[in-house]
Order: structure tokens, then C-alpha cells, then sequence
């Protein structure tokens, strides 16, 4: 699917996997009747780990960016999606957690954080040239 999206003009392709928010879950809770529920219940462990994900739509495109946007919680994360392929990442729960549980600015800590952490990851040669945007 990712080489027929590339092959029609799509400029970047996220992946997601099975590690972030559960639709089903969200539908599931917000049926009104039991049926809608249990469908939406008969997928609440369906999907493809997110770096499967990566390293199955790298395969397939080797060119096109891939934005990898589930399982980033720490800069070790993003460090290891964009070792595997990712070339930009998408924080969501990890940024909207600190907002929600903090007045003072929770993104300028959480990027402060993933940044030490990437740090880490950086060691490997290879993660060091593909992470261009944890510049020193």
C-alpha cells in the first residue's frame, strides 16, 4: 500500500501500529447499543506492532519519508524508530500527559527530556547520521 500511495504523489506516509489510542476501544465505549460494542470489542488486540510497521513500509519505499507516531514516549524511542527508517516522529501521549498534569510548559520539558535521551541512542554510528535533527 505504501509504494501505490508514493507511486500517486503522496509526499510522506505515517505509521502507527497497534501501540497509541485503540479506536475500537474508544468506539466500544462510546456505543450506544451492545452489538456496536462487541464489534468494536472483537478488535481491541488487532494490529501490527509499531516497528514492524517501519521496517515493513521501508521495505516497500525506500525514498519517501515515513513519519513513525505511536510508541514515542522517551528520545531512546525516536532514537530506535529512526534507526529502523522513521524519518520524523509524532509525540502524542507523552507530551499531552505532562499537559495535563503540569501548568508550566510541558513540551519545552518533554523536548528537553527526548533530547537527552536520543543522546543515548546516538552512539551507533548509523542512528547518528540518520538523527540530523538532535544536532549538539
Amino acid at each position: 500500500m505504501a509504494k501505490k500511495l508514493t507511486d500517486v504523489g503522496i509526499a510522506f506516509i505515517g505509521v502507527a501500529g497497534a501501540d497509541g489510542t485503540s479506536w475500537s476501544q474508544v468506539e466500544k465505549f462510546r456505543a450506544k447499543d451492545k452489538v456496536k460494542a462487541e464489534a468494536a470489542e472483537a478488535f481491541s488486540e488487532w494490529g501490527i506492532p509499531p516497528a514492524k510497521c517501519v521496517l515493513s513500509v521501508r521495505k516497500q519505499i525506500e525514498k519517501q519519508p515515513i513519519v513513525a507516531s505511536v510508541g514515542m514516549r522517551t528520545g531512546l524511542d525516536a532514537a530506535k524508530a529512526i534507526a529502523i527508517g522513521a524519518d520524523m516522529l509524532g509525540f502524542g501521549r507523552s507530551i499531552l500527559k505532562e499537559a495535563t498534569q503540569s501548568r508550566s510548559n510541558p513540551i519545552d520539558r518533554r523536548c528537553y527530556a527526548c533530547d537527552g535521551n536520543a543522546r543515548i541512542g546516538t552512539k551507533n554510528g548509523h542512528v547518528r547520521n540518520r538523527l540530523f535533527i538532535f544536532s549538539s
